[in-house]
């Protein structure tokens, strides 16, 4: 845990318009006993913006990743009715509804 003097010196109460209210995010800090300095960011009311520049990039990534995932899904599904397996089989399979499957198989002209 860090030291008094460390969180005071992270916080640096004398840049704040409020000094009580930085006092207030010291003793929050100290209490809830981290060294994370992000959740001392979280704890003071903010967010550092490389922070959110990060979390960006990493929800864009598996934002990518989920549509990638879904053509793979959308493709399957269309193999699977090429293949003659039923709309029943190839629904549960794929964990959705009929009318989700029948407008792919539009999509690809291959709907019976």
């Amino acid at each position: 845990m860090a030291e008094r003097h460390e969180v005071e010196a992270w916080v640096n109460p004398s840049a704040w318009d409020n000094e009580d209210e930085a006092a207030r995010v010291i003793e929050a800090i100290l209490e809830s006993g981290s060294d994370d300095e992000l959740e001392w960011t979280r704890i003071s009311g903010g967010l550092p913006l490389d922070d959110v520049a990060a979390a960006n990039r990493a929800h864009m990534r598996m934002a990518e990743e989920a549509d990638e995932a879904l053509e793979r899904l959308r493709e399957a599904c269309r193999s699977a009715h090429a293949a003659g397996e039923t709309k029943i089989a190839i629904c549960a399979a794929a964990g959705i509804s009929r009318p989700t499957l029948d407008s792919w198989l539009a999509r690809d002209g291959s709907s019976r």
